[in-house]
Formats: structure tokens, C-alpha cells, sequence
């Protein structure tokens, strides 16, 4: 009940009127097979998505202004600041997921399980947050309001899990359970981005896609003076990126891997009850040596390796070079389940 005049135009949270609940179609086979060779077991599952209308968030105080160089959109505010609207996307984001898993039961007490998962998967934005705008924010890109499909933040690309599982009565009729738990698996993908001062309104650290210059004489960059060139392109070598805008989340965090131990022994109690005493060592191979066992995965912000602004000509000029890891390292591993079994 008030006036265009007196309505806020700045930091508004919407919903589109037309918005529609994303949904996903599946499509999953599988099968077992009792394979003919040292009485195996083979499992195997592969798991086809498709999302329809993904969701999204849109600003729609920024509008198009200008174009770089290179063609990509400049944004800026232009109906106030910051308006965020949650809408749906025309993309079709797709993910695989291909699995197999082969067991083994040797009759004089060992359980052997040996797993692989491989996955791609696609979304349009990770929706990293509980607020509209760090949900608008935390996404690598190239043009705000119009994000294509491109891989997830959470993908796990290759695991394996190894389980050995060894039962025996060596105290009467007291079963003596020893179970090794371990996987090895690739880290989450990450992007390198850099400043996005003058390609929208806000500014936002680490969001817009790093250009990869063709070299010191690529037209579409200027190099300040006390712009790193060598440190950057041995940057860019090491890290083997090629010329143009680097994809979303084309790199990759360093594999990690943990075993886990845990054993428990049955004890005869007064009467027909039986107890159970066990120990579980987590990260058991960290406990042996500090350089094991340690987990590493993506940093949650994109880095921003490149300080840059945009000249006259729509020409990226390259200020500052700041060489950033995508990947940390954890050195907690409290954060495991009590309902975690084996």
C-alpha cells in the first residue's frame, strides 16, 4: 500500500511470479553378476540425470552495458542495488554416475570389497548458502545473469573404497572381528577467476572466469607495469591452462586417502548374554605418519589469482598477480558420524 515513490528499490530478495519447482528425471541400471572366476561378485550401477527448470538467482538491478573485448557482457547497476530474484533456468544440466563394486568371501574368515565410483555431474548454480545473495554471488562465471550448465561444485570425479572384513573365533566360541576401511579419492573441482570490479555492479571477489592471455602480445589484455608477467605464465604453464577463458570448475582438487581400523571382540557374560568390547582408530595411517592420511578438497570461495579492471576498449588490463591453490588441506577429522558402520 504505498507509492512507487516510497517503495525500496535496493536489497530486495524475490521470487519469479513464474517461477516453477525444479524437478530431475533419473534413469538408473544395474545388475549383479556371479562371475565364473574365484566365486566373485560383481555389482555394477550407472545413473543417468537430467535437470528441468533448475533454479537460480538473478539481479535485477544490474543490466547489460558494455561488452569486453573478447565479447563477454558488462554489467552494472542500473534499478537500484542489489535485487535478487530466484528464477528458473532454460538450461539442462546432465550427470553420470557409473559404479562397481566386486566381493570376495574366503571360507577361512576374510571378507574382501573392492568399489570404484566415476561421476560427471552439471548444474546451473551450486547454491552455496542460505541467502539469495551469497546464493548469487558463488558462482564462477563469465555473464551473472545468464549462468549456462557447467559442472557441479560437489562432484567427487573418481573414488575407490577398499573394506576388508576378517572374522574368527580365537577364544572359545568369542568371535574376534578386524575391519580396514579405506578410500582414495579425487578432490572437488574448483575454478580461478579474477576481479570483477568493472564487470558488475558489485564487484564481487573471485567470480568472473579467468582469461588466459594468448601471450605478453595478446590484443585483448594490457599488462601494468608491475604486473607479474613471469610469475603468471609460469602459473598458467604449471597449472596446464590454455589460451581463453578458463571452464568452471575444470580443475580439480588432489586425491586423499584414509583407512579406517576398527576391532571388537566378543566376551561371555554371566548367564546365555554375550558382550562386545571393540576400539576404532580413525585415520589410522595419519596416526602412523603425520604425511598420511590427510584430506584434501576444494576451497569453498573461487580464487582469484588476477587483479584486473577493464580500459576504454573493453581491454582486460592486468594489475596484479596473485597465485592462489585451489585446494586445502583439513587437519580435523571430527566431523565423522556417529552412525557411520561397517
Amino acid at each position: 500500500a504505498v507509492t512507487p515513490a516510497d517503495a525500496n528499490d535496493s536489497r530486495l530478495a524475490l521470487i519469479d511470479p513464474n517461477y516453477k519447482q525444479p524437478r530431475e528425471w533419473k534413469f538408473a541400471f544395474g545388475g549383479t553378476w556371479d562371475m565364473p572366476w574365484q566365486d566373485i561378485e560383481l555389482q555394477f550401477d550407472y545413473l543417468h540425470t537430467r535437470t528441468k527448470n533448475p533454479a537460480y538467482y538473478v539481479d535485477l538491478s544490474q543490466e547489460i552495458i558494455g561488452t569486453t573485448a573478447v565479447g563477454t557482457p558488462i554489467y552494472d547497476y542500473v534499478n537500484g542495488e542489489d535485487n535478487y530474484m530466484l528464477t528458473n533456468s532454460d538450461e539442462t544440466p546432465v550427470s553420470n554416475v557409473i559404479s562397481l563394486v566386486a566381493t570376495k568371501e574366503f571360507e577361512w574368515g576374510l571378507d574382501v570389497l573392492f568399489g570404484y565410483a566415476y561421476t560427471e555431474g552439471e548444474d546451473v548454480s551450486p547454491m552455496t548458502s542460505s541467502t539469495a545473495g551469497s546464493n548469487f554471488d558463488n558462482t564462477a562465471l563469465l555473464d551473472i545473469n545468464n549462468p549456462p550448465a557447467a559442472d557441479s561444485n560437489y562432484v567427487v570425479p573418481n573414488r575407490f573404497t577398499l573394506a576388508l572384513d576378517y572374522e574368527r573365533a580365537f577364544f572359545g566360541n568369542n568371535l574376534t572381528r578386524i575391519t580396514l576401511l579405506g578410500y582414495a579419492n579425487e578432490g572437488q573441482p574448483q575454478s580461478y577467476a579474477m576481479a570483477s570490479g568493472d564487470l558488475e555492479g558489485d564487484g564481487f571477489f573471485g567470480r568472473h572466469l579467468l582469461y588466459v592471455p594468448t601471450g605478453p602480445s595478446d590484443p585483448n589484455v594490457v599488462f601494468d607495469p608491475a604486473f607479474d608477467q613471469d610469475a603468471f605464465f609460469a602459473f598458467v604453464e604449471g597449472e596446464g591452462l590454455g589460451a581463453g577463458f578458463v571452464d568452471r570448475n575444470d580443475q580439480d582438487a588432489d586425491w586423499s586417502t584414509r583407512f579406517d581400523l576398527r576391532v571388537s571382540q566378543e566376551v561371555a557374560l554371566p548367564g546365555d548374554f554375550r558382550g562386545r568390547l571393540y576400539l576404532k582408530v580413525y585415520n589410522i595411517g595419519n596416526l602412523i605418519n603425520d604425511d598420511w592420511g590427510k584430506r584434501t578438497n576444494n576451497v569453498f570461495f573461487t580464487p582469484e589469482v588476477v587483479d584486473a579492471s577493464v580500459d576504454a576498449q573493453g581491454r582486460f588490463v592486468f594489475e596484479e598477480f596473485t597465485p592462489r591453490s585451489i585446494e586445502t588441506t583439513a587437519v580435523s577429522y571430527t566431523h565423522l558420524r556417529a552412525h557411520e558402520t561397517y
